[in-house]
């Protein structure tokens, strides 16, 4: 259950968002006996919007597409790794934004789902818990204004970033075709140019910002449900956070399998851009370490920082992705395979003593799955993807530095 600090913050977010476009979503009243909190609903002018903020991501995406093009017929393989290297940042851009505008209802419908869910479970199973004064939530709202700070900084130094270097190659203002004989045709195009780069940059941050938020919430739930509240026994003298009843054999199958829906109907939203996204911050992160090695020296200070920053961002985004979806799937299964032990657990002795109960919950253990993070039919990540993404990673920079002189 999150704060009304959270809500806030999400508002901004949103407000930010419906501004460049980047998503299609605006606040719609919630039950007044949760005050300051509030649910999304799609507006059909915002979803107009989005595809204007995807067009624009677009021609910056088919922008670096030329330069890699242009860059193989002149055999420069420097020139057309670092166009690459940003073009496969815009396509991982487009490949997220494409939620949206896909199936904009089923987005709203699943956070709303996730949020109304997570209240009542909090109401009905932790009638003493407070998110207002939990510390634990205090650290969290923190990290959230965190995000938000930072994403706001990072957009106005990279606009200001613009508006001091507009030749730099990251730029279409860079390219020679755009020079004008008239000094005030040439404002003019710049003026021209810096408006779409604050709304370029704005789209691109605000989206990542909206999906931090909205990945927040529903990773730290559903840690916290899968490690502590399902399970039968914690050990290391750790006590449960809701009440007992909620391990009772009449309604821990009911509220597991209801966790399983929102964790099935999260995933089949987010699902389908996980290999996608792999694959990208996979590419941006050997071309970036090709662009350091090979051509260093041929960078400024300026490019050389960008590629650093994303290049380290990709990877460490993803990696902890992948880490989290590991630890996801064990402790999952953890929990599932802790229901064996009923018998060691003096909490739940004197609910599971019947043989129907001990039948019933048998049953129900071996028709459930682990949650994982994956996409059902085609992958899923598990605790070693991670290893198997860093390998990837090392091989791959090996053989382009090898094979690109």
């Amino acid at each position: 259950m999150e704060s009304t600090r959270f809500f806030k913050m999400l508002r901004i977010s949103l407000h930010f968002t419906n501004y460049f476009g980047s998503s299609p979503y605006i606040t719609k009243p919630w039950d007044a006996k949760y005050p300051g909190t509030f649910l999304v609903k799609t507006s059909p002018f915002l979803v107009r919007k989005c595809y204007a903020g995807w067009t624009m991501v677009l021609c910056h995406t088919i922008f670096f597409a030329a330069r890699g093009v242009t860059s193989i017929l002149r055999k420069d393989f420097g020139s057309f790794c670092f166009s690459m290297l940003f073009c496969s940042i815009c396509c991982n851009l487009l490949s997220t934004m494409l939620i949206f505008l896909v199936t904009p209802k089923h987005f709203s419908q699943m956070m709303n789902a996730q949020y109304v869910y997570f209240m009542e479970y909090h109401r009905r199973w932790m009638p003493s818990y407070n998110p207002e004064t939990s510390s634990v939530n205090k650290i969290l709202d923190l990290m959230a204004f965190t995000t938000v700070f930072s994403v706001v900084l990072t957009h106005i130094l990279c606009f200001l970033h613009f508006l001091a270097l507009p030749k730099t190659s990251i730029y279409i203002s860079s390219l020679n075709i755009l020079q004008f004989r008239h000094c005030f045709m040439q404002k003019l195009a710049y003026m021209g140019f810096a408006v779409f780069y604050f709304h370029f940059f704005g789209t691109v941050y605000s989206l990542i910002l909206f999906h931090c938020l909205v990945a927040k919430t529903y990773i730290w739930f559903i840690f916290h449900k899968i490690v502590r509240d399902f399970r039968c026994i914690l050990g290391d003298g750790r006590k449960h956070g809701t009440i007992t009843e909620l391990r009772h054999p009449d309604n821990l199958p009911i509220a597991f399998r209801s966790l399983q829906v929102i964790h099935r109907v999260t995933i089949s939203i987010y699902g389908p851009i996980l290999l996608p996204t792999e694959t990208f911050c996979g590419g941006i992160v050997i071309l970036g370490v090709y662009m350091l090695v090979r051509h260093s020296q041929d960078l400024n200070t300026t490019t050389f920082s960008i590629v650093t920053t994303w290049s380290i961002s990709m990877f460490l985004m993803y990696t902890i992705i992948l880490r989290v979806a590991g630890i996801m799937f064990l402790k999952s299964k953890k929990t599932i395979d802790s229901w064996k032990h009923w018998g060691e657990s003096d909490e739940l002795r004197r609910f599971w003593r019947s043989e129907w109960a001990r039948k019933h919950i048998g049953k129900f253990r071996k028709s459930c799955r682990p949650l994982a993070i994956e996409f059902p039919g085609y992958y899923r990540f598990n605790n070693l993807s991670m290893l198997k993404f860093i390998q990837g990673i090392v091989r791959g920079s090996l053989r382009v530095l090898l094979a690109l002189k």
